[in-house]
């Protein structure tokens, strides 16, 4: 093990100020040699505990975790966590126990030696608030059909861990008690990426999409979502669709989270034929019905045929009763071509309250070219009310084309979506509701983007300061083309049904 301790601390300044970044010694400010994408991160009263995972360029990729206390006081510890000498590891999940402790569950990756005895599939480690290792445990030897990678630890009411990942067939369940001790492993074959948690009558339940016969082709394999429900000794006592099988309705598992007790929120990508799919927050009632859903894409500001709403991040503020949504929108052009890369488009964040209503969308764009590619892995909330993510971010310096990997970052917002270190990366907030159009980013260097929660065709014309109209080639359109006007301020004057705006923009 390596414990580094009240070692110097340093904020990365190198790039764009859009999140905080840190660097450590143990990755070292060289971001060319050394990857670090982060998978957990649990927000403390004065900085941050996580997991992320280490890619050494030619050695091994390694199971990571660190310690940010506040960049004041410069203090912090790190470790990786070794799980043999000859394979290599990565990291899902982390948890903070109540006993103020973290559990931190590390999966064993393909070993250079399958005959290394220390090789083991999953190993779980308990680590103190300062960095020292508890206990270690290690389970499902190379040789054995056990679980292969935890992707979801959670505590139960009695201190015991349940444990979710897949298996060499599908996916399987592993409960623990509080020292490690396995109390029963059970699977499902064909299933894939649970999140699971304690219901009625120490029962527990269980999100998962699968892999099902198509209902028109039973050769072609469609991703499906489920709720499934087990008892106390993990045997399955129901299963039943978080929405209908049919040729319909395909979707896949992102997130789930508990939001009163043996009430959830799922969060999943449902689609529909070859269109792109709709990113769906659905409310789990205490009978496992669904009670509501919403989607959040807006399809005249992001047609479906061009835009990716890719939203993966979900937390829960259970003192408040809100939900939060993070992720990033990809644009794939206006005329996709086959194997073409996506651009990222911008980064997503959203307010839902637990009756469904939308409090606000934001939309964040990057102030350069810079960022090659964004991806939000974790979201939580900090003990202040405020929203932190993390996750994996690439830069790309056009001129050298050279690509840059800060080692940790960190987005934080506050309960109302602004942050207290960024920019705004030259983004008008946008609070939609059905009396009100947002307009966004504003300012902008060309390209100004109408959106509201109608979905009636936008009626728009553009007007300079002195009251004279720009010619549009398309006047019923969400997406607004100014780059061959001059710089300044311009009035966008919008009609949709019975609703009528004038928004004032900055072209820069």
């Amino acid at each position: 093990m390596l414990l580094l301790s009240n070692c110097a601390f340093a904020q990365v300044s190198n790039f764009d100020s859009y999140f905080e970044k840190f660097s450590t010694p143990l990755l070292g400010p060289s971001y060319n040699a050394y990857e670090a994408h982060c998978f957990s991160l649990i927000p403390e009263e004065n900085g941050y505990v996580g997991t992320s995972c280490i890619l050494t360029y030619g050695l091994a990729e390694k199971t990571h975790v660190f310690s940010l206390k506040n960049t004041n006081n410069a203090i912090y510890w790190e470790k990786i966590i070794e799980n043999n000498v000859s394979g290599y590891s990565d990291i899902n999940c982390m948890k903070k126990t109540k006993d103020g402790n973290f559990v931190v569950v590390s999966n064993q990756a393909v070993p250079l030696n399958s005959d290394d005895p220390s090789n083991y599939k999953i190993v779980l480690s308990k680590i103190s608030p300062n960095g020292n290792l508890i206990f270690q445990r290690k389970y499902f030897s190379q040789d054995t059909f056990g679980l292969s990678k935890c992707l979801s630890v959670e505590e139960l009411s009695d201190s015991s861990l349940v444990l979710s990942g897949t298996t060499h067939s599908g996916n399987g369940l592993l409960k623990l008690n509080s020292i490690g001790d396995i109390l029963f492993f059970k699977k499902i074959n064909g299933a894939y990426d649970w999140q699971t948690y304690e219901y009625k009558d120490s029962n527990l339940v269980s999100f998962v999409h699968e892999l099902a016969p198509g209902p028109i082709n039973p050769l072609e394999f469609i991703h499906v979502c489920k709720i499934i429900l087990r008892n106390n000794t993990g045997d399955v006592l129901m299963k039943k669709w978080l929405l209908p099988y049919d040729t319909l309705h395909k979707c896949e598992y992102r997130a789930a989270r508990q939001t009163r007790k043996n009430e959830f929120v799922a969060l999943t990508i449902d689609q529909q034929f070859s269109v792109n799919g709709d990113a769906m927050l659905r409310y789990i009632d205490t009978n496992l019905n669904v009670k509501w859903s919403r989607t959040f894409q807006n399809t005249v500001s992001f047609p479906k045929t061009r835009f990716v709403f890719n939203l993966r991040a979900l937390t829960v503020d259970t003192l408040n009763e809100f939900i939060y949504v993070a992720g990033t929108i990809i644009d794939k052009g206006a005329n996709p071509a086959p194997n073409v890369p996506w651009t990222l488009y911008c980064a997503f964040f959203a307010k839902v309250d637990y009756n469904g209503n939308i409090i606000y969308k934001k939309y964040f764009h990057f102030g350069s070219n810079n960022v090659e590619y964004l991806d939000i892995f974790i979201m939580n909330m900090c003990p202040n009310g405020d929203v932190a993510f993390s996750g994996k971010i690439i830069y790309l310096d056009q001129s050298s084309g050279l690509y840059t990997v800060p080692s940790i970052w960190v987005f934080r917002f506050t309960s109302d979506g602004v942050s207290d270190f960024a920019d705004y990366l030259g983004v008008e907030e946008t609070q939609v509701n059905q009396n009100e159009l947002g307009v966004y980013p504003n300012p902008s260097t060309g390209i100004f983007h109408l959106e509201s929660l109608s979905e009636e065709p936008m009626e728009v014309e553009v007007y300079d300061q002195q009251g004279s109209s720009i010619q549009l080639e398309d006047q019923f359109t969400a997406t607004i083309q100014l780059e061959n006007q001059a710089p300044g301020i311009y009035f966008i004057h919008v009609k949709q049904g019975d609703q009528f705006w004038v928004k004032k923009v900055v072209l820069q």
